[in-house]
């Protein structure tokens, strides 16, 4: 029997410890289908059934909750659940997974314009806990999301800079999902200074991430791609990855970034057909991004 049918019985019968064993396996289950609001539906589920003490489970299943509702492009319920995790990671005392969850919020926080001052002090403060830690993933992506932030405010050479430290922290033999975080920004800020083989390395980060089954980076590459490249009037470039990044972002159930590449591929084609009329800048173009979602 699926789990959700399994969770739903439980939860019927008012048995607290069925619901907590098959809510988390239903929502891992929707989200590899792509059904991510279901996925965040299920996790509240358990998470209402929860004891109220500190637990290292509560925890990880507030941080899943806020991963679940960012990519069901419900941002308020993400960050308020990616808050309360590194809370709960906090009075759990693991500092590893607090600063993971650091991450997570710094994540969210930087698609809302409201909280990306939030958003950067969450990352600073996952790379200062997590410096004193053995190297780990959350390292990794603290250091690119803090290159992405700094792409976000056009500090083009720190967001090249904070990619290049990351490739050099690694070393040889590093893996696909370390190389993917790491080329991101580095394309990032190539591209938006102006080089057109930035796009490449954007490129090359998609596809490293999607060799790892990393699909929320990817979808985070291909929305890069699709703002870049439409901001700088590439839209031969832009026309090269769109139909790839749309059938991902579907396939996927990643709405967050979906509706964003709809929103560049109208902007193009009205770019197309506007002939000679006034453009906005690209800086322009991201603020206007930024002003409504944070979008990064």
């Amino acid at each position: 029997m699926e789990p959700a049918r399994l969770a739903d019985h439980a939860e019927r019968a008012d048995d607290r410890a069925a619901v907590l064993a098959y809510a988390p396996l239903a929502a891992q289950r929707a989200s590899t289908l792509g059904a991510h609001t279901e996925a965040a539906a299920h996790l509240r589920r358990a998470l209402e059934v929860f004891p109220g003490s500190p637990d290292a489970d509560r925890a990880g299943l507030l941080e899943e909750l806020g991963r679940q509702c960012h990519l069901a492009d419900d941002l308020d319920g993400a960050l308020r659940a990616r808050q309360e995790a590194v809370e709960a990671w906090r009075e759990v005392g693991d500092d590893r997974r607090r600063g993971g969850a650091l991450v997570g919020l710094a994540i969210t926080a930087a698609h809302l314009a409201r909280e990306i001052t939030l958003g950067e002090k969450a990352c600073d403060e996952a790379l200062a806990l997590l410096a004193g830690q053995p190297p780990g993933p959350e390292y990794a992506l603290a250091c690119a999301i803090r290159g992405k932030l700094s792409a976000m405010a056009f500090r083009n050479a720190d967001a090249v800079a904070w990619g290049e430290r990351l490739l050099a922290m690694a070393g040889e033999g590093t893996g696909p999902l370390e190389r993917a975080l790491a080329l991101l920004p580095i394309g990032i800020g190539r591209a938006q200074d102006g080089d057109v083989s930035g796009l490449d390395l954007i490129a090359e980060s998609v596809r490293l991430a999607r060799e790892a089954s990393a699909n929320d980076q990817a979808g985070l590459g291909y929305f890069w791609l699709q703002l870049i490249c439409v901001t700088r009037r590439w839209y031969r470039e832009a026309e090269r990855w769109y139909a790839e990044a749309l059938s991902f972002t579907e396939e996927h159930g990643q709405e967050v970034w979906r509706q964003w590449l709809r929103a560049f591929r109208s902007r193009a084609l009205l770019d197309r057909a506007g002939g000679t009329r006034p453009r906005r800048s690209p800086r322009r173009c991201c603020a206007r991004l930024a002003w409504t979602t944070g979008a990064g």
